[in-house]
């Protein structure tokens, strides 16, 4: 079990540090930034670095989602961090989706007519029915740990 939450852990960190380096190094990060906005090649290091942010937020939302199963699994009777961790992936596609809409308005706000679209994929849904998978472990284990009271 300890191996899990190791690999857990290192990927909320990976995760949470990687929108670090467009705030710290926006000009080789825009390189990143053009494979998911390719309009966005002449944007300056203030626009990569809004962009960054942006994600930053929205990671942090996902590694924390991580650490909250990685710290159930060390402590199965803290059944509480698997419903948080369940509802932070119920939401990171949501917030992922309006980061995604304002990193896409910031990058492209040096260009004259410029469109910014909506995108809820599938696997985006995944997190969402992830999350809910999670939440029915939580209850599940919650009406347990009441029939044996």
């Amino acid at each position: 079990m300890s191996a899990i939450k190791g690999l857990l852990y290192i990927a909320a960190s990976v995760v949470v540090l990687y929108p670090l380096w467009g705030l710290i190094q926006p000009a080789s990060y825009l390189t990143e930034i053009v494979e998911v906005y390719p309009f966005a090649g002449d944007a300056n290091e203030a626009q990569v670095r809004v962009a960054a942010g942006l994600l930053l937020l929205s990671n942090t939302v996902m590694g924390l989602s991580l650490v909250s199963i990685a710290g159930f699994i060390a402590r199965p009777t803290s059944i509480h961090l698997l419903k948080l961790s369940a509802l932070l992936l119920i939401t990171y596609p949501f917030l992922l989706t309006v980061v995604e809409v304002f990193s896409a308005k910031a990058l492209s706000s040096h260009l004259e007519a410029s469109a910014v679209t909506v995108e809820f994929s599938a696997m985006k849904l995944f997190y969402v029915i992830f999350g809910i998978g999670l939440l029915g472990v939580f209850k599940t284990i919650s009406l347990n740990d009441v029939t044996k009271a």
